[in-house]
């Protein structure tokens, strides 16, 4: 991992919310501040305030989601268009998909579950060296 760091650097991962922006984000922490005020005396007045931030906060990021979600059906409209097909139908298919869960788990030589992220790259390991020819394990003794 470290000489892959040192090779091609960290490269954090993308955020796969293209509507998520600053607007969004500054919304959201102001509505969790007035909800935390809310929770921490209750009055009617912070209720009332809480409610109003939460209305806004929903319409900023329900529109920002419903323009990402038309430009991408006209992303594949103009892909149609131009007979680009297979790049529609990927399109398609990705906004159709919905969330993906995506897990960090790896079956072990017994057929067991690996979850620790230590005896996962252990087994990768095994594996690979399991998958030399006797001529290059021998190679790779020498050196």
């Amino acid at each position: 991992m470290e000489a892959a760091e040192q090779t091609i650097g960290y490269q954090p991962k993308p955020d796969r919310r293209g509507w998520f922006d600053d607007e969004c984000c500054k919304a959201l922490e102001e509505k969790n501040a007035a909800y935390k005020k809310w929770i921490d005396r209750p009055t009617r007045a912070k209720r009332m305030e809480y409610k109003r931030l939460w209305k806004i906060a929903h319409k900023i990021c329900k529109n920002r989601k419903r323009t990402q979600v038309d430009n991408h059906i006209r992303d594949i409209e103009e892909n149609i268009k131009d007979k680009q097909i297979r790049n529609a139908y990927k399109e398609v298919g990705s906004l159709m998909a919905g969330f993906q869960p995506h897990t960090d788990l790896c079956r072990g030589t017994n057929n067991e579950i690996l979850s620790k992220e230590e005896e996962i790259k252990t087994r990768w390991k095994t594996y690979f060296q399991d998958l030399l020819t006797p001529q290059q394990q021998q190679t790779k003794a020498i050196l």
